[in-house]
């Protein structure tokens, strides 16, 4: 996998997507309403690989959703993943 996180990863996301839809696919982030607390133990745990604040809950990309994305580009080259 391909993972891609900072300030300019929408702009590359959307260039990879447009240029190579046969080889890149975007992992949407799941919504989660839980203390902060519980995203940092889902972190060390490894559930999640990434999250952000947005308002009164967190968007995080887990980790079994990477796992899933993996399994369905099978035939793809890469995978890429747009985090925060």
């Amino acid at each position: 996998p391909v993972i891609l996180v900072g300030a300019l990863s929408d702009t590359v996301t959307d260039k990879l997507l447009q240029d190579f839809p046969d080889k890149f696919v975007r992992c949407a982030p799941e919504i989660m309403h839980c203390p902060q607390a519980a995203m940092e133990k889902g972190l060390a745990d490894n559930l999640f690989v990434d999250y952000r604040k947005k308002g009164a809950y967190f968007e995080c990309t887990s980790v079994a959703a990477v796992k899933d994305a993996c399994d369905k580009v099978s035939g793809f080259v890469s995978l890429f993943l747009l985090l925060f």
